[in-house]
């Protein structure tokens, strides 16, 4: 299979924004037999992020393009997504192309990363037009999930890198060792058990990151269709940041087995069961900034809360009895 490759210059971002670099991927969308719509999407971990308005787009073929500059959008609170399009003239059915950017994303200090070019990020995927005639047009998948939308439980890291595919394709999931000779050495995330992503669900864990810092993690998502014809690979770059708060001793475990009330299920979507608490308890539901979102007195038993309003991401719920106070995490996913 022949291979064309296709490099996106990325435009120059200042260092000093390299900290807040958190990911980026790619999404397409084929207008026709022979283009896509793309945007290249980028995520920082900042209130306030440049950025310059557009990519430069070099093809091997010779090709020259501008993806420009769409939109830097607040995702949440803490995250903002700067987004490129374009629309790419992808003339050659079944022949796959490697589209890049390259040198100018500024990567933070990263654990897992070494080498001449470890300042700098290389993003890319793989994209295979099928034969139109046998196949007709092929949506490519578009991930669920933002590449912030981590957690940590009792010192596990999960995240949830899914795709949904909008022609029902069969998609499998794997890890990418980053390492580029010359240029990136890349190592996998330390564990004090295992480093795993679910090659059919796309659910990654780690359990249990043992040092603290930023680690930088690539997964690739390959598209099949009901007949096993190869699409192509969506690709995701996501950095993790583990602090020390994140890293559970064994004394902390121990200390999490004693916690006097119970979430389940965490995550949770549209409710979620407290049980196991003290009697003549009450009970405060916040999010990441401090607003207060439920709250109420406990009857004995197990009680049901009701989170489906709530927004995909991140809660504390604290149980208070006779002077104490107990918190622990809630994720809620819709």
């Amino acid at each position: 299979m022949k291979k064309i490759l296709i490099i996106l210059l990325l435009a120059y971002l200042s260092p000093c924004i390299a900290q807040e670099y958190r990911g980026g991927e790619f999404h397409f969308a084929r207008i026709d037999n022979y283009h896509y719509d793309v945007d290249v999407d980028l995520y920082y971990q900042s209130p306030n992020i440049p950025a310059k308005d557009f990519l430069v787009i070099n093809a091997s073929t010779g090709i020259l393009d501008t993806a420009y500059f769409m939109a830097n959008d607040s995702i949440t609170p803490f995250v903002r997504r700067l987004r490129y399009h374009t629309r790419l003239f992808l003339p050659f059915e079944n022949q796959t192309y490697i589209i890049h950017v390259v040198d100018s994303i500024f990567l933070p200090e990263l654990v897992n990363l070494d080498g001449t070019g470890k300042s700098f990020q290389i993003l890319q995927t793989l994209l295979t037009p099928p034969y139109t005639q046998f196949f007709g047009l092929n949506s490519p998948p578009v991930f669920t999930h933002l590449p912030t939308d981590y957690y940590f439980e009792n010192g596990k890291l999960i995240f949830n890198s899914v795709a949904e595919d909008p022609d029902g394709d069969t998609l499998f999931y794997a890890l990418r060792d980053l390492n580029l000779p010359g240029f990136h050495t890349y190592t996998w995330p330390n564990a004090s058990d295992t480093f795993l992503l679910n090659f059919t669900t796309g659910l990654l864990t780690w359990n249990k990151p043992l040092y603290p810092g930023k680690y930088i993690v690539g997964i690739d998502v390959a598209e099949y269709n009901s007949v096993g014809y190869y699409f192509g690979q969506m690709r995701r770059d996501v950095i993790f940041e583990v602090t020390e708060a994140d890293i559970v001793s064994v004394q902390d475990q121990i200390d999490a087995s004693e916690m006097p009330f119970r979430l389940s299920p965490n995550p949770a979507s549209n409710e979620v069961f407290i049980s196991k608490f003290p009697s003549d308890s009450r009970f405060e539901i916040v999010d990441l900034i401090g607003n207060v979102m439920q709250s109420g007195s406990l009857s004995a038993g197990t009680q049901s809360l009701n989170v489906s309003n709530f927004t995909n991401g991140i809660y504390f719920v604290s149980v208070f009895s006779k002077g104490r106070v107990w918190v622990e995490k809630l994720v809620v996913q819709h």
